[in-house]
């Protein structure tokens, strides 16, 4: 009765501390109850002796992502995840202070680049950890959608060996599978019910990710020399150029502004 009693405690104290640190929705979920996803993501795969995973979601600015302009709409994004690594750092140095043992989830990057992974894939699934904690439900745009704020959420988490108290899942989909998401992607990576195409999505969503650079380094090492220095002279090196020094540029919101959830 007192470890349920003290666990309850630290679960409380990491919830306000979440909370007070800009987090709108926070959950826990078992390490052992988190839905599979595709491919399998398990918690231990950070830690080995995992129990429970801290969960929290950071609302986005509307009118940046609905901006036309790119640069509000990538900076707020990239503000969220700075704010949800800080954010994780100080839950799990929370969880270290009462002698268990946190390791963070990065928020976005970096993430494995490996010829089985593609650059596609994070340590764990957060939309299934978020699911799992009672946070919101993944919805026909494969986002996690939560009742109030819709997809309009970026999440962070922290996997550890506390056996917190968990949270229990959401009993209703908020998404009644309109569609309008599937006919907003310009890339069409959501035309299935059952998983969108990340390769598709990627195209359209980084458009001066990883795959741009690899066709412009090629071209760039078959042009005769005169036109390798009109390429270094072009935009389209400055725009691979501008990513590679800010990380990963998201270039498409269109599956989050076309959801009515949350509006």
């Amino acid at each position: 009765m007192a470890d349920g009693i003290r666990l309850q405690k630290l679960t409380d104290k990491l919830r306000r501390l979440a909370k007070s640190n800009g987090a709108v929705l926070v959950g826990v979920a078992r390490a052992d109850r988190i839905p599979a996803s595709v491919p399998a993501l398990p918690a231990t795969k950070l830690m080995a002796d995992a129990r429970t995973v801290f969960v929290f979601a950071v609302p986005m600015l509307r009118g940046s992502i609905e901006s036309p302009s790119l640069s509000s709409a990538m900076t707020s994004t990239h503000a969220i995840y700075k704010e949800e690594d800080i954010l994780s750092h100080r839950v799990g140095l929370a969880l270290e202070e009462n002698g268990y043992r946190a390791a963070l989830v990065a928020a976005a990057s970096p993430i494995e680049m490996s010829r089985e992974t593609k650059g596609l894939l994070g340590d764990i699934s957060l939309r299934h950890v978020a699911e799992a904690a009672g946070i919101g439900r993944i919805g026909r745009n494969r986002l996690l959608l939560t009742p109030k704020y819709g997809p309009r959420v970026r999440l962070g988490a922290v996997v550890t060996n506390a056996p917190l108290i968990e949270d229990s899942s959401l009993a209703e989909n908020p998404c009644d599978d309109c569609g309008l998401c599937v006919q907003a992607c310009p890339a069409k990576a959501l035309d299935t019910h059952t998983v969108k195409d990340a390769v598709k999505c990627l195209g359209k969503q980084q458009t001066w990710g990883l795959a741009a650079n690899i066709r412009f380094v090629e071209k760039l090492l078959d042009a005769p020399p005169e036109q390798q220095k009109a390429m270094l002279r072009d935009p389209e090196y400055w725009n691979l150029y501008q990513a590679q020094s800010n990380t990963l540029l998201y270039t498409c919101y269109e599956c989050l502004n076309s959801c009515p959830v949350g509006k």
